[in-house]
């Protein structure tokens, strides 16, 4: 007589996961037995029962995907029937494998539990394997086939884990291909396994559970449902949350911060992949650095070189080794949530479709969790596009009442915001109105950063009409209006920039005092991220407004209504770069400016072509030089001429100024040179920019590069403020030049870093040129790994391949 179950369980599905020669099949039974006893209806579907022969295993490889179709349906048609629990007894060592079997459970409501068989020893795969009179059935299986499957078992394993930062390399997709019987790999990124439960049998603890098994799996369908709701949190993290994993922030990031206030059960994580970085910029000596650093106190790790900070940043970001390290750091508050992390590429930063496609997968974690839920979206973290992108998906959604929580300061607890109802999406406006980009009227959001988006606006849509939404602690707008054509007109509006409602009434406004025939672009590049919405949202009531995004790295205009990306026309003249942010021009740094360069163009040639350590390396290390160096810069100090000198080094340079004139003998070559007045700052390193000049003009002359100066002087409110070696343009972005003819130091490195982050913005690109490679680990590891500072030869060989 049958025992019949006393406790309510839940529909279960059990999927076997094992290498052939396990022993799932003998476990499958005995729960199976058990569990009949208990008075429960059991299916049990395995694709090798079809290629059983009599009592024989006989394997076709031609009939292997009819009859992995044919065990698939038989499984659905139990799930139709009701079955209590329904088994595939396949391998599924791959994700894939298993997931039309875990979709199917889902459909039908039940539970999934996954029996994970750990692989034994090979030696005993492999006698598994062997057919004998006791053991008829054994499938036969090469060592060859064995080692592989092991090997699926293992890459794919920690994919049972959806904390598991997936890994493109280890965790690919294959899809089987008909015609000739052979798994294709697809270069996608594998899924995680599908399951609310796993039980994991280890080889060592295999015949214990022959007894137990099927307790552990009765206490699993038999446990209560939890009723208590759970609390979906649906975030991008952002560089703050990698900043504050990494220990150089004095907050614990958005991310975090939120899930500390105790309101998730859990947290699904998006990360932006960036498929085009290299994954080995984190080499071993920097994260040796970061380890011991990490060990250290805050007030420690916050007084860690700014400079050196960056290079960490840049090393790990977007990349699997600074996903890895941030689910590690969220894990490590050991917070009651669970976290789901999903990394996705995007082909740029502002790419609207990935982003899209991200938080829709996002979304997909929630749905497809059958308990009772509730989603929030956190806005927050990430660009402008990717927090629009929640409001989107709460706009498709209604159903679900997506709740949107933000800050604008993560030491601040977030607060939840009401989203407009008719909030804009892209896909559903009619775009019939307009065709071209030929403006009447340009509405810029303006914020408290770089003005260089909407300098490139103002390029590249040539209206006279401009509109600037901004707040009362913008500072730049007066900077920007002075490089607008005198007969522009530009007009103010101020807003609250973290209230949503402000800035779509101000666009509202604007549209409505114009006529409806205007053809009106908006700028969305610039403001906070609730100036970002209100503003677009305003686009619902007008089919006569454009608005666009502009990626200041990629250098192009995102159009949202119809996702077409259109490059930034160019910029062929360096000034707008520090005007637009309100820098002063005090000196232009023409060539001619001074036109002792021309004259002594030969000098340059010699020396550069003499740059040998034995010479050049040495003279800079000498007692001689070092002392006239610091007559020179006292001298400068106090605005007077430059010190005379009369040295001869090693018979191989010698050097005679006096009254400004200068004879110098390298290598036996004699040179002249009159009314040369700067000819120490020229021997002291003067000589390696204009060489960098002469270089650089090779490129000028082809049109490669635009608008070349030589020791340009910036300043802000007339105070001299920099001197710069080199500066020009490739048509889109800043180049700074940074000129060292002796030894490469650290400060260097620095120096130019300050100078791109201050005149050029994040798409500013420095090139390091020197008379020597850097000779330490450290420097040539930060050059290496630096995405805005190349050495002379790769910025040039990026710039010959970059013809504009």
């Amino acid at each position: 007589m049958q025992e019949q179950i006393h406790q309510k369980f839940h529909k279960t599905v059990i999927i076997n996961r094992a290498v052939s020669g396990s022993g799932k099949t003998t476990l499958s039974r005995l729960i199976t037995n058990a569990l009949r006893e208990k008075g429960l209806t059991i299916g049990v579907h395995s694709t090798d029962e079809f290629f059983m022969q009599g009592n024989r295993y006989v394997f076709d490889i031609e009939k292997l995907n009819a009859y992995h179709k044919k065990n698939l349906s038989n499984f659905i048609a139990d799930l139709e029937k009701g079955i209590d629990i329904v088994i595939c007894d396949n391998m599924n060592l791959l994700p894939w494998q298993s997931q039309p079997y875990t979709n199917a459970a889902r459909k039908y409501n039940y539970r999934i539990l996954f029996l994970n068989f750990l692989p034994r020893e090979l030696a005993k795969h492999i006698s598994a394997q062997i057919v004998t009179p006791e053991k008829p059935d054994a499938h036969g299986l090469s060592k060859e086939l064995l080692e592989r499957f092991i090997k699926d078992f293992n890459d794919y394993n920690d994919l049972l884990d959806k904390n598991t930062v997936r890994d493109i390399k280890r965790h690919r997709v294959f899809v089987w291909n008909d015609i000739d019987n052979t798994a294709m790999d697809t270069g996608e990124l594998s899924q995680y396994f599908d399951s609310d439960n796993v039980i994991t049998i280890r080889p060592e603890e295999y015949q214990q559970l022959k007894t137990t098994i099927h307790e552990k799996v009765l206490d699993i369908i038999t446990k209560p449902n939890n009723i208590i709701q759970k609390k979906y949190l649906l975030t991008w993290y952002g560089m703050t949350d990698l900043r504050a994993s990494l220990g150089f922030d004095a907050t614990e990031g958005p991310v975090l911060s939120a899930l500390r206030t105790g309101k998730y059960s859990d947290v699904v994580i998006l990360g932006y992949t960036n498929p085009n970085k290299k994954e080995d910029s984190f080499s071993e000596n920097m994260k040796n650095e970061w380890e011991i650093l990490r060990t250290k106190s805050l007030d420690e790790r916050l007084a860690y070189p700014r400079e050196k900070m960056q290079t960490i940043v840049d090393a790990v970001s977007n990349v699997n080794i600074g996903h890895e390290i941030y689910c590690n750091f969220i894990e490590s508050a050991n917070l009651p949530v669970k976290i789901h992390f999903i990394p996705h590429e995007l082909s740029h930063l502002n790419d609207v479709i990935g982003i899209t496609e991200a938080s829709t997968r996002a979304l997909q974690v929630p749905l497809s969790d059958s308990s009772e839920k509730s989603i929030t979206c956190f806005i927050s973290p990430g660009t402008p596009l990717m927090a629009y992108s929640w409001a989107t998906l709460s706009n498709r959604n209604p159903n679900l009442k997506i709740r949107i929580i933000t800050t604008s300061d993560s030491r601040r607890l977030p607060e939840e915001i009401e989203l407009p109802k008719d909030i804009y999406t892209p896909d559903l406006v009619d775009n019939n109105f307009i065709t071209n980009y030929n403006f009447d009227v340009v509405i810029h959001l303006l914020g408290t950063d770089t003005n260089i988006p909407q300098y490139f606006t103002i390029l590249q849509f040539p209206t006279k009409n401009h509109y600037f939404i901004t707040t009362s602690e913008s500072k730049k707008l007066e900077a920007l209006i002075s490089l607008c054509p005198e007969d522009t007109s530009i007009e103010t509006r101020l807003v609250d920039s973290f209230n949503i409602e402000h800035s779509r009434k101000v666009v509202e406004e604007i549209v409505c005092s114009l006529p409806s025939t205007t053809r009106i672009g908006l700028n969305l590049t610039g403001g906070t991220k609730l100036m970002f919405a209100g503003a677009l949202n305003a686009c619902n009531k007008f089919v006569n407004i454009e608005p666009f995004y502009f990626d200041i790295k990629q250098h192009n205009f995102t159009f949202l209504r119809t996702n077409e990306v259109v490059p930034f026309e160019g910029i062929t003249n360096v000034d707008g770069f520090f005007k637009a942010n309100g820098f002063d021009i005090l000196e232009q740094g023409k060539w001619d400016d001074n036109p002792i360069r021309e004259q002594r163009k030969k000098i340059t040639l010699k020396i550069w072509e003499n740059k040998n350590r034995e010479l050049l390396g040495n003279f800079y290390k000498s007692n001689e030089f070092k002392k006239y160096k610091a007559d020179l810069d006292k001298a400068l100090k106090k605005g007077r001429a430059e010190p005379e000198w009369d040295v001869k080094f090693n018979s191989k340079l010698e050097i005679e100024y006096k009254n400004n004139n200068v004879s110098l003998n390298i290598y036996g070559e004699k040179f002249y040179i009159q009314n040369c007045r700067d000819f120490g700052r020229y021997i002291s390193g003067g000589w390696l920019e204009e060489y960098a000049f002469i270089k650089f003009s090779e490129l000028l002359k082809d049109g490669e590069i635009f608008d070349l100066r030589i020791g340009m002087k910036v300043a802000v409110n007339n105070m001299e403020f920099a001197e710069l070696d080199g500066v020009f343009t490739d048509g889109k972005r800043l180049y700074i030049v940074e000129c060292k003819a002796g030894a490469v130091r650290q400060e260097c490195i620095q120096k130019l870093e300050n100078n791109l982050k201050l005149y050029g913005g994040i798409a500013a690109q420095g090139c390091l040129f020197t008379s020597f490679p850097p000779t330490d680990n450290i420097t040539k590891n930060r050059i290496g790994i630096s995405t805005s500072i190349k050495r002379q030869d790769e910025t040039i060989k990026i710039l010959r391949k970059r013809y504009f």
